[in-house]
């Protein structure tokens, strides 16, 4: 098919916009072996529509190419969305708010996760934690559409009280940053936050008869669930916590 005749449409595409630039080492090496795999198109609204392919079109454009092979497809809005989805998925430069907003304009505001794993072939926590992404604040979402995020830091970000995740986004980036790693930050806040277990209860039983305490059953819950840090329910450090066996 021609290459003029067909339509780059970039706010269709879940990875958004792809300049010449990002694709020049594709272009490199289509040069030279030439391309291995057509793209895939849609006719809508008369008009021949990339649905998987927009960076090697991108590439090929930078090329010259007058014409390219693609696989022509009837696909309702629906089917094109998922297609275009499911060949961006694991891709390094596909963010996870990326993949967030794309299930939602799939699959609307409340998907049943069970049909979202069994199309994408992700499992359900992946699922939910994309579409947890949407408790961020809005200025932790710009982060991490800019790549100053990683889907690592993700089960951090979600599990920390929403009052304290800008401040430990600020974390995560200074670190990416300084080329360090965020692993004992991401387990310090794994520990202060993560939603207990019943090793977890008996272990906190333990510690109240020693203290002589009798906590209220909401503050109980909150820490239960992670809402509560384990320093501030306790009113002791996490390294005394470990002591006791609370923390992982």
């Amino acid at each position: 098919m021609k290459v003029k005749d067909i339509i780059c449409d970039h706010e269709f595409n879940c990875r958004g916009v792809v300049t010449q630039e990002s694709c020049q080492e594709l272009a490199d090496s289509i040069r030279e072996i030439g391309l291995l795999n057509p793209i895939t198109v849609r006719l809508k609204d008369g008009h021949w529509q990339v649905v998987a392919g927009h960076r090697r079109i991108t590439a090929v454009m930078s090329l010259g190419w007058e014409d390219i092979d693609v696989i022509k497809k009837d696909l309702t809005d629906e089917q094109a969305y998922k297609i275009n989805l499911q060949e961006n998925l694991g891709r390094r430069d596909l963010t996870p708010t990326q993949e967030m907003r794309s299930i939602i304009r799939i699959y609307g505001d409340r998907p049943d996760i069970d049909i979202v794993v069994k199309d994408l072939g992700k499992g359900r926590t992946w699922v939910i934690s994309r579409l947890a992404i949407r408790t961020l604040p809005e200025e932790v979402q710009r982060d991490m559409d800019k790549g100053q995020l990683t889907a690592g830091d993700l089960d951090v970000l979600i599990s920390v009280p929403f009052g304290e995740k800008l401040s430990v986004a600020k974390l995560l980036i200074a670190h990416h940053e300084a080329g360090k790693s965020a692993t004992k930050l991401t387990a310090k806040y794994r520990k202060k936050y993560k939603a207990k277990t019943m090793r977890h209860l008996k272990a906190a039983l333990s510690v109240f008869i020693e203290q002589d305490r009798e906590p209220k059953g909401f503050d109980v819950m909150g820490w239960c669930l992670g809402d509560v840090s384990s320093e501030e329910f306790f009113g002791m450090p996490l390294d005394e916590l470990e002591r006791y066996g609370i923390l992982e």
